[in-house]
């Protein structure tokens, strides 16, 4: 494998120890073999059996991860439009934390509309009561 030589020690750490999915692996495989690339140009290099919809949600865990970045913009090889290009750093992966869903984040605000209707002066509970039946009916 022809991974850059700038990469080459982060990339046989994360391969080793199995620091990412298979899926963000596969993105982030071919972003140090044949990087920077745009998100088109990946799946030119993605086996057949690799959903190509994959591409843009990897990219964008990887972004958070720390591990890949945008390095500017070009006009794409395969689509002919200006787009992010992306190349892979140094950097270990750092853990995701969990998205709430909708719900999970409805009742984080609900919860911390309840603590302030607890601490705060009685004239603003009121507002606050409105505030939470509107939220309520999210």
């Amino acid at each position: 494998m022809d991974v850059r030589h700038t990469t080459k020690d982060a990339y046989e750490i994360i391969k080793q120890n199995g620091l990412l999915s298979n899926t963000r692996f596969i993105v982030y495989e071919i972003l140090c073999k044949y990087g920077p690339l745009t998100a088109n140009e990946m799946r030119m290099y993605a086996s057949k059996d690799v959903n190509s919809g994959v591409f843009s949600t990897r990219l964008s865990e990887l972004e958070r991860m720390g591990i890949i970045n945008t390095i500017g913009k070009r006009i794409c090889k395969t689509s002919g439009y200006n787009a992010l290009l992306w190349d892979v750093n140094n950097n270990m992966p750092i853990k995701l934390e969990k998205e709430l869903t909708k719900n999970e984040k409805k009742k984080k605000i609900l919860n911390l509309i309840k603590e302030l209707g607890i601490i705060i002066d009685i004239k603003w509970k009121e507002p606050l009561r409105n505030i939470y039946k509107e939220i309520e009916k999210l």
